[in-house]
């Protein structure tokens, strides 16, 4: 029963564009499938799928082997595996130009609601508490959106300011982020709970 449940969950996020059969085939391999014949917009969200997803020995060498390098390659290994290679891998390729706004195009294409943050986004700032590479990847995505999707990237900002506030200040100053941002951000981390020794 939970395997045909997980199965309507893969199909539904793939848009019904993908047959997956569980008696012939199991998720992994559909969803990896898809990773290289899928739309752009199958790709992205099989790849979110995946990142969820308990992987196996074989499964991950065909990521690391058969798939082109991508965001969704490098997301996969150093979620999956988790080693300080495959992480530093990720920050490093992580785009800081105007490539971040592909990632959110996608991202909204693929029928995401405006306030759910990009997966690869949301590992970037889970790394970015202790990594100062990470961080500043990730406050340089800020000047790459507007609208809805600065403000959820404010947000995230704002609750990684409410503990690591000098970090999070040093980091706005390496990417010369507008003073109005700052503030909102600020303001932001005040309604959360207060900014604490940054305050």
């Amino acid at each position: 029963m939970i395997r045909i449940f997980t199965v309507l969950i893969v199909t539904a996020l793939l848009g019904c564009t993908q047959e997956i059969d569980p008696s012939t085939d199991s998720i992994e391999s559909n969803l990896i499938r898809t990773l290289q014949f899928g739309s752009e917009t199958d790709t992205y969200k099989a790849c979110i799928f995946l990142g969820e997803l308990a992987l196996n020995e074989d499964q991950i060498g065909f990521i690391k082997t058969s798939l082109s390098e991508s965001h969704c390659q490098l997301y996969l290994l150093a979620k999956r595996e988790g080693n300080a290679k495959n992480i530093s891998d990720f920050i490093n390729n992580f785009p800081n130009s105007k490539e971040q706004k592909k990632i959110w195009r996608i991202h909204s294409n693929s029928g995401y609601p405006i306030q759910f943050i990009p997966p690869y986004i949301d590992f970037l700032a889970a790394i970015a508490i202790t990594n100062d590479t990470a961080l500043n990847k990730l406050t340089g995505v800020l000047n790459h959106t507007d609208g809805a999707h600065a403000d959820a990237m404010i947000e995230v900002l704002a609750k990684l300011y409410i503990k690591h506030g000098e970090r999070v200040a040093s980091s706005f100053d390496t990417n010369k982020t507008p003073n109005n941002l700052i503030n909102l951000i600020k303001e932001t981390a005040n309604y959360f709970g207060g900014i604490g020794e940054n305050k």
